[in-house]
């Protein structure tokens, strides 16, 4: 019996990349263990042709080569079969909240597939579970709460089924809630703080990051950096603003 209560599937899942830029990078090989209500699983890995040479840097990481990749089929042709697997629920993984899902659903926009995730959504994030708790990556995770050695690190199938085995002894461990709602919020970072505050001078000011502090209009490199990164939209349109007032 599964320690957590469903109301409908969970999937996690794990992505290996081209690269680390959720807006641009690719999917070359995408895992997924779906668990369902009534603790049946399914576990799908596929790889994936990005139509773009593979990164030697990106290659140290996951091992996975051009020649792989060669002659498995894109990700506009295997898609809507990823959808399928992700259609009405909740989803978990590693690293999940800031990487996978972003990346997942940019890939399904980028090929004109309707995005399958429910409108409210849960997700569950092992990663922020061990950061508020123990700050390590998924090898030490792994052998931390499940004494396991992660054999085949960065290959997609064994860090999701990892991920999912950290993620149930984590429940025991920290005696979390088993409602997938509750966990959730525990695993959603919340950082309201504004990135840009304002001086005395009515100028925009840094207030997060490296340029914390500093005024904006003396970085306009960083200001296009962000533009087309994750941000929301209310700090792009003050990008804007700063660098349309040349």
């Amino acid at each position: 019996m599964s320690i957590i209560k469903l109301n409908r599937p969970m999937v996690f899942f794990d992505t290996e990349t081209t690269g680390l830029d959720v807006t641009k990078d690719l999917i070359i090989e995408i895992s997924t263990l779906k668990i369902f209500p009534d603790n049946k699983k399914e576990v799908w890995t596929q790889l994936i042709n990005p139509g773009i040479p593979i990164p030697s840097a990106s290659t140290k990481i996951h091992g996975i080569k051009d020649e792989d990749v060669s002659g498995k089929p894109s990700f506009a042709e295997v898609g809507n079969q990823i959808s399928k697997i992700f259609l009405d629920s909740d989803i978990g993984g590693y690293n999940v909240i800031a990487y996978d899902y972003p990346l997942l659903k940019n890939e399904f926009i980028r090929n004109s597939i309707e995005l399958p995730f429910p409108q409210d959504l849960k997700i569950v994030d092992p990663q922020v579970i061990y950061k508020k708790n123990e700050r390590r990556d998924l090898t030490s995770a792994l052998k931390f709460y499940c004494d396991k050695t992660l054999e085949d690190a960065h290959s997609a199938e064994a860090d999701t089924i990892a991920s999912f085995q950290v993620f149930e002894e984590q429940i025991k461990k920290y005696s979390l809630s088993h409602n997938i709602e509750e966990l959730h919020n525990y695993c959603i970072i919340e950082n309201k703080k504004p990135h840009f505050i304002l001086n005395e001078n009515d100028e925009y000011i840094f207030n997060f990051g490296k340029n914390s502090g500093k005024k904006a209009i003396g970085e306009k490199n960083y200001l296009r950096w962000m533009m087309s990164g994750e941000f929301p939209e209310e700090t792009k349109n003050i990008c804007k603003k700063i660098l349309d007032e040349e």
